[in-house]
C-alpha cells in the first residue's frame, strides 16, 4: 500500500510498498493506506536526528497518524535507524 508522508505547508512524499519493493514518489495521494503528517520541518528533522522521540511527537500531536497502523509501526522502526546513520 501507499504511506503518505508530509509536512504541513511543506514537502509531501508517497512511499509505495509493492512486491517487496519501496518506491518514493513526490506528491500527495488521495488514497493512502496510512498517513504520517509532521507539524513542521523542525519536528521531522528532530525525529530523524534522534532528538525527538516519534511516540512523544505523536502524543503532542506534532505527528499525526492515520490509517493502517502496522505500516506506520514498521516505518517508525526505520525512522529510528536513521539517526544512527546520520551520526
Amino acid at each position: 500500500g501507499d504511506l503518505q508522508l508530509a509536512v504541513i505547508d511543506g514537502p509531501a512524499y508517497i512511499l509505495r510498498i509493492k512486491d517487496h519493493k519501496l518506491t518514493t514518489i513526490e506528491g500527495v495521494t488521495n488514497t493512502p493506506s496510512s498517513r504520517m503528517i509532521f507539524s513542521s520541518l523542525d519536528v521531522l528533522g528532530g525525529v530523524l536526528r534522534g532528538e525527538i522521540a516519534a511516540f512523544s511527537a505523536i502524543g503532542s500531536q506534532d505527528i499525526r497518524i492515520s490509517g493502517y497502523v502496522p505500516n506506520l509501526d514498521n516505518f517508525n522502526r526505520l525512522l529510528g535507524l536513521v539517526s544512527q546513520y546520520l551520526s
